[in-house]
């Protein structure tokens, strides 16, 4: 897990907004950040990843996007060599704003709202992120069965591509069988490209891996600020307002914009160390997880483990268990029988 920890900014907006309300906006996340700070929970932990995403970044103006990275930056500490990421809809790269957010000093940009855009569209967006200097570009990728043409390689260049992430399309979800079998699919033509799979649906070139997906699945401290946002540091998980009005308002009055927050014990963050665990290409240690889960007991069930090896769901290796080709896709189910 990488050292430090993760700064996510999340955005309401999937569409343009005015010079105003940008300006509020970013004047409330300012509040948060010196709120956060004076709280403590900045902390003197170096920022190694910071994220900007939600709706559309890119929506924003370079300006307004600019400001906002001024007032979030003044508050935390940023490690020397911090990934940025900013995520934004393919419909809105644009040479001026890409120019603008390398300057920033980001450095991996992901491609996203990718339904319904032709392999041209992605494309292109690809090259211009290039062109921009960006040295990580990635596609967030659904699985919406048109996914063929764009990984055929026939109009998509996939070494302009550094990171995948699949998932599933909008509006109705396709069956079970069908979505195993598009996953199958995309993940065997993603390995033949040189994208190799280190979560389940996240798949990088080598060097190329996510930090804050890295941080977020290892059990990272990630703060997010911005509406809906969700905060995970040591075992306080919070959610921030989703309403961007009301989210503004808390600020203006003085307080966090906190909608929920609980704390976990010891055995619910081992639970959830197993659920992410599972996921990553590391695998888990079914002892410390068994420990964290029951402290009466010991591992993780000896007996559970060897049945899902012998049915071909399980390998063990150097100590630790991990999901085979056949259990990636019932990871979840998988995590459940483990239980003690």
């Amino acid at each position: 897990m990488p050292k430090g920890r993760g700064l996510y900014l999340s955005l309401p907006w999937d569409r343009a907004v005015v010079p105003d309300e940008e300006e509020r906006f970013a004047d409330a996340v300012r509040r948060e950040a010196a709120l956060l700070r004076a709280s403590g929970l900045s902390g003197e932990t170096r920022v190694v990843s910071f994220a900007v995403g939600g709706g559309d970044p890119l929506a924003l103006s370079a300006r307004g996007l600019g400001s906002l990275l001024r007032g979030v930056e003044a508050e935390f500490s940023f490690a020397n060599g911090c990934e940025r990421t900013c995520e934004g809809a393919v419909r809105s790269f644009g040479a001026v704003k890409l120019t603008a957010l390398r300057e920033a000093g980001f450095d991996r940009i992901c491609m996203k709202e990718a339904d319904g855009e032709g392999p041209e569209r992605i494309a292109a967006a690809a090259r211009g992120a290039r062109e921009a200097g960006f040295p990580t570009i990635a596609l967030d990728l659904p699985l919406d069965g048109k996914e063929r043409g764009l990984l055929d390689g026939s109009v998509v260049d996939w070494r302009t591509i550094d990171h995948v992430s699949l998932r599933e399309p909008r509006g109705a979800a396709p069956s079970e069988g069908e979505w195993v079998r598009r996953y199958r699919r995309a993940a065997a033509r993603l390995e033949e490209s040189g994208i190799k799979r280190y979560e389940i649906t996240h798949f990088a070139r080598p060097g190329k891996r996510s930090r804050a997906l890295r941080l977020l699945h290892a059990g990272g401290d990630v703060i997010g600020l911005g509406p809906g946002a969700l905060t995970s540091v040591g075992p306080m998980r919070r959610r921030n307002e989703d309403d961007p009005i009301r989210y503004g308002e808390r600020l203006r009055e003085g307080i966090l914009p906190v909608r929920e927050e609980e704390h976990l014990d010891n055995a619910a963050r081992a639970l959830e160390r197993l659920f992410l665990g599972l996921r990553r290409s590391g695998g888990v240690d079914p002892r410390t997880i068994g420990r964290g889960l029951c402290p009466d007991r010991s591992p993780l069930p000896e007996e559970a483990i060897a049945r899902l090896i012998e049915g071909g769901f399980l390998r063990g290796r150097g100590g630790r268990i991990f999901l085979s080709e056949r259990g990636i896709v019932r990871a979840d189910r998988i995590a459940v029988e483990l239980l003690p």
